[in-house]
């Protein structure tokens, strides 16, 4: 799995590292590959970029203000959705 901090990235290969780099700010690289189940086993599902659903309000900010949506601290989660479905 690909996780990135800033401009740094790095991939990790179990759930301890993904683990560790989470605790130390690193954030899932969200790409068309998405793992399937716990097994570890990946397919190809066709859709690109994070689930915006399945995200924290806070995390949805964090993603809006990286690309570069106005306002994005004071939108609702719904709002935050909706700005960022044609984005990402």
């Amino acid at each position: 799995m690909r996780l990135i901090r800033e401009n740094v990235e790095r991939e990790a290969a179990d759930q301890a590292a993904i683990a560790r780099l989470k605790k130390q700010g690193f954030k899932e690289v969200f790409g068309e590959k998405h793992v399937s189940d716990a097994s570890g086993e990946t397919s190809n599902t066709g859709k690109c970029g994070p689930d915006l659903a399945s995200m924290k309000a806070d995390e949805l900010k964090e993603l809006a203000k990286g690309k570069g949506i106005a306002g994005a601290a004071s939108l609702t989660k719904a709002e935050l959705m909706e700005a960022l479905k044609d984005v990402v």
